[in-house]
Order: C-alpha cells, then sequence, then structure tokens
C-alpha cells in the first residue's frame, strides 16, 4: 500500500517495505481522537444534576456505546486521552439506563486489564461504584459486569487491596443472596 506522506518520501530509502516498515494509515487512531472530543463535550452538555427524560438518558447511552467501541484502539492511544475519559465513565455508573451502565463497566473493564498501573489510583472510586452497582434492580447483566469488573481489580497492586478487602467481602456476601443465582 502506497502512503503519499512527507516522512515515507524524504525517507523512503529506509522507511519502505522491503525494509519491513508497516505504512498502513492509523485510521482507528485518527478517527478516536477526531470524534472523542465531539462525544465528550456532547455527554457534558447533558449535565447529570438536571432532571433528565428518557430521551436524554438514551442518547447518553449512545454516545457512551459509540465510545466502548472505539476503544479498541492501542493501549498508548487509550492512555494519552485517559485524563478526558475518566470523568466521562465515572459520571455514567451513576445513571439508571442499563445499556448505559453496561458500557461504561465494559469500558472500564478493558481500562483496568490494559492498565491496572493507571487505575490502582482510582481504585477506591471504581470500587465504591462496582459496589453500589451490584445492588442495580433494573437488570441482572449489570450485577454481573460489576461482579467481573470487581474481579478485574484484582490486577492491582495488593497494596491498593488489602484495605478494601473487608468491604468488598461484606458486599459480595450480600450478592450471594440474589435472587438471580447466575449472579
Amino acid at each position: 500500500m502506497k502512503v503519499n506522506n512527507k516522512l515515507l518520501n524524504m525517507f523512503g530509502q529506509v522507511l519502505n517495505s522491503a525494509s519491513h516498515v508497516i505504512t498502513k494509515i492509523m485510521y482507528r487512531q485518527r478517527f478516536f481522537l477526531l470524534v472523542l472530543s465531539k462525544i465528550v463535550n456532547a455527554f457534558e452538555t447533558m449535565k447529570l444534576d438536571e432532571p433528565q427524560d428518557e430521551e436524554k438518558q438514551n442518547r447518553k447511552a449512545n454516545y457512551l456505546t459509540a465510545l466502548a467501541e472505539m476503544l479498541l484502539i492501542p493501549k498508548q492511544v487509550l492512555l494519552a486521552q485517559f485524563s478526558s475519559l475518566r470523568p466521562l465513565l465515572l459520571q455514567s455508573l451513576h445513571s439508571k439506563v442499563s445499556s448505559l451502565l453496561l458500557s461504561a463497566l465494559a469500558a472500564l473493564l478493558n481500562l483496568i486489564q490494559d492498565a491496572p498501573d493507571l487505575m490502582d489510583s482510582y481504585a477506591d472510586t471504581l470500587l465504591d461504584n462496582f459496589l453500589s452497582l451490584l445492588e442495580f434492580k433494573g437488570n441482572m447483566s449489570v450485577r454481573l459486569k460489576a461482579v467481573t469488573c470487581i474481579g478485574a481489580l484484582t490486577l492491582l497492586p495488593s497494596p491498593t487491596l488489602i484495605p478494601m478487602k473487608n468491604r468488598v467481602i461484606k458486599s459480595l456476601c450480600h450478592t450471594l443472596d440474589d435472587r438471580k443465582r447466575s449472579v
């Protein structure tokens, strides 16, 4: 695939397929960087503090679902944009729309698994949100995903997790009595 690029033209003797250089266009990263700011701005314009109708909640769910699908990009790009993603994901965990919660939990699960060192400083906040979602009555899948996210937090360093142990055990005891046994 021929890419018209100044850098490739300048160093064409070295940067070519004979040297095993990959010259693919980084469409996923470009698309992510172009669309991320628009999604963040649109999501933040609908403030969580205001009473919202179901249409606005569904629109928020759509924004976050699109964002969760776009998070399938290289780790370096994702980590570079984490500061703008974090408030968006944490705010969405307070929603009552199950599709929004599932998208946010899936995105956070990916971030915890891909970058546990980055998520270490937010472990307490994340754990509080995950534990509160264990009692979500609207959808069993949300409770299942919250349990999965709590399990993924075990990837974090032990000194971070030990102070949280008793709180997690007490909260998970209530989950054992869930009316849906698959939780």
